[in-house]
């Protein structure tokens, strides 16, 4: 029996299960309370294998709080130091998904009161260490579970403890995947891989998940799918226990919904339902749940938003945050979902926050990101909430420098602005020697007052901001405008074309920067983003036009010229569209009022094809 406890217990270390059959065989006495003949150390050590055993293939087995209080009390009474750590590392997977927090916390300040023993091996310490961390992690006590990271990290480097190192770097590659920073998984799964152990084929198994989700952070379908199978088939064959297999089976799921394979990725999601514990089966119910809400209201199913509102009303009921733990790109599309209807928007922004999950390419102005830039019509920065000042002549600078490059569109992923550029256009009057010092300074203090670690990013020598920690008006406007063309289409869902037409309306609130004059640098930045809106609002009306709707033609327009009054182009637009309606009178007020804004703004005449337009005007009056 204490030959069969052993292996159980170092099985389970090792991920390796094919010993447990047997082992719960030869310790079914137990449910007898037949120990034989043993001491309390040894007493504790058939109990924790039995634990084990019962947790992972017999969780409704009645004798599973006998054998907790049992282990409880010898506990109390003194064993062996490492003994002890294993059998507490044992009791919490009793504890954790039964949400007994306070016996999660008894045991660690009983593993606490040893953690001097000098008896006390580092391996036991640090394999305590690990899965503390991250129940920790799980009861939203982030310091507590970085301290155990800390910890971790000394023992590792200390005593050279190479299954240490690779556990650490697989936790990395996790920790990297809500905030979507595919360079640190890159790094952190070369580490592991560097520290992996090619005997243990648990070692393979975690490899081959790292690489699913990294491949998922890339966008990665065929590679996330075959590393996520692998994994699975790994776990079949070191016979892991249902609630561990079922964990394979979700992530191969989640690899589905990347491809959005929708159907594929609930079937998987019902086939790990029943392999699980009651609190975890109800969590990957939660994602079935999500799915089916994410396509209803994607495809505009009847029942969508009432779906979505079920799902999101329960995690907040729950103070769930922890949904699509291994896939967070789909939480944060349900966010955005959320955040879009106007859905229990304080507990989603809490989620996106305790969870610091990146923001997709389509996610609402209100996302809460930590700083929000508007540029369109003025110009404030806001950090978490908060209005920060820009007067006084310290800020001059810095701000120039933001400004350069908002200009420079190094607003979103991917993009960024040659720091030589920056350097001609704010110093040009520097000698050669200084201007790159200027920079640097003038870097350091830009970084200071915005007061958000990351929001500018320098690589490969281009400047940009963070797109996954500032939300820029700009990039956003440009991105829906992008969007608008994209849909303009014949035969297009109005509804949509409509709500993206609104959006941009509400996004370009007047010229880059205001009505303030602007550097060199800054002018065809502000002219290239007032043609694209003009562009927008006539392509867009003009669509309207084809089909007739000529009341909703002429609201846009008038909607257009309130943003941009020195567009002429939508004049032009506005004329014809009253002409089209046989109202020559209207058209020539339209005409007048043209000449006059560019008489008075540009000192300009109208252009040829305006002039062109009056022409008609005047031939129907």
């Amino acid at each position: 029996m204490l030959a069969s406890a052993a292996l159980m217990v170092c099985g389970q270390l090792d991920g390796n299960y094919r010993a447990f059959d047997a082992g719960l065989a030869d310790l079914a006495p137990l449910r007898e309370g037949a120990a034989g003949h043993v001491d309390r150390d040894e007493e504790l050590l058939l109990l924790t294998g039995w634990l084990l055993g019962l947790l992972l293939y017999q969780p409704d087995d009645p004798h599973l709080d006998r054998c907790v209080e049992r282990m409880l009390a010898l506990l109390d009474g003194g064993v062996e130091v490492n003994l002890l750590l294993a059998a507490c590392r044992a009791l919490l997977y009793y504890v954790e998904p039964r949400e007994k927090r306070e016996l999660g916390l008894r045991l660690h300040a009983l593993v606490e009161t040893h953690a001097a023993d000098p008896l006390l091996t580092p391996y036991r310490r640090a394999q305590w260490l690990m899965f503390w961390q991250r129940c920790a992690l799980y009861a939203k006590q982030p310091r507590e579970s970085e301290r155990a990271l800390e910890e971790l990290r000394e023992l590792a480097a200390r005593h050279g403890l190479r299954q240490v190192d690779f556990m650490l770097a697989f936790h990395e590659v996790d920790a990297a995947l809500p905030g979507g920073d595919v360079a640190r998984a890159q790094a952190a799964l070369e580490r592991a891989e560097v520290h992996a152990q090619p005997a243990r084929l648990r070692d393979s198994l975690l490899l081959e998940v790292a690489k699913s989700r990294l491949a998922r952070m890339k966008g990665e379908v065929d590679t996330a799918l075959l590393h996520a199978t692998r994994a699975r088939k790994i776990a079949q064959e070191l016979r892991s226990p249902p609630p561990m297999l079922a964990v394979y089976i979700v992530s191969e799921a989640q690899s589905r919904l990347l491809a959005e394979d929708f159907d594929g990725a609930r079937a998987l999601m019902q086939q790990a339902q029943p392999l699980v514990p009651a609190g975890y089966a109800r969590e990957i119910g939660e994602m079935i749940d999500g799915i089916a809400a994410y396509q209803a209201v994607r495809h505009g199913a009847a029942d969508g938003l009432a779906l979505l509102t079920r799902l999101w009303t329960g995690l907040r009921e729950r103070q769930f945050y922890d949904c699509f733990e291994g896939y967070p790109e789909f939480s944060a599309r349900l966010c955005v979902m959320a955040l879009q209807h106007g859905l229990e928007t304080e507990f989603v922004c809490s989620m996106i926050d305790k969870c610091g999950l990146a923001p997709p390419a389509d996610a609402p102005e209100n996302w809460p990101w930590p700083l929000r830039i508007h540029a369109l019509g003025g110009f404030s920065v806001q950090r978490h909430g908060r209005v920060l000042g820009t007067e006084g002549k310290a800020q001059k600078k810095p701000l120039a420098l933001l400004q350069a490059v908002i200009a420079h569109r190094a607003t979103r992923e991917g993009q960024g602005v040659p720091v030589p550029t920056l350097v001609d256009e704010l110093w040009p009057d520097v000698e050669a020697s200084d201007p790159k010092s200027s920079f640097e300074v003038t870097l350091s203090r830009l970084r200071k007052w915005l007061g958000v670690d990351g929001a500018l990013r320098l690589v490969d020598g281009r400047l940009l901001l963070n797109a996954r920690l500032v939300w820029c008006d700009v990039a956003a406007f440009e991105r829906t405008q992008e969007a608008l063309q994209r849909h303009l289409v014949p035969h297009a869902d109005a509804a949509p074309l409509a709500a993206l037409a609104r959006q941009l309306g509400g996004l370009y609130r007047g010229k880059l920067f205001g009505d303030v004059a602007v550097e060199r640098w800054a002018v065809g930045a502000r002219e290239r983003l007032a043609l694209q809106f003009s562009r927008a609002v006539t392509d867009y009306g003009q669509h309207l036009e084809t089909q007739r709707a000529w009341a909703d033609a002429l609201r846009l327009y008038e909607r257009g010229l309130a943003q941009d009054m020195l567009a002429e182009p939508i004049y032009r637009a506005l004329m014809r569209c009253h002409l089209a309606l046989e109202q020559p009178a209207q058209a020539r007020r339209v005409f007048l009022r043209c000449q006059e804004v560019l008489r008075a703004s540009l000192q300009l005449p109208p252009s040829r094809q305006t002039l062109e337009l009056a022409t008609r005007i005047g031939a129907q009056s």
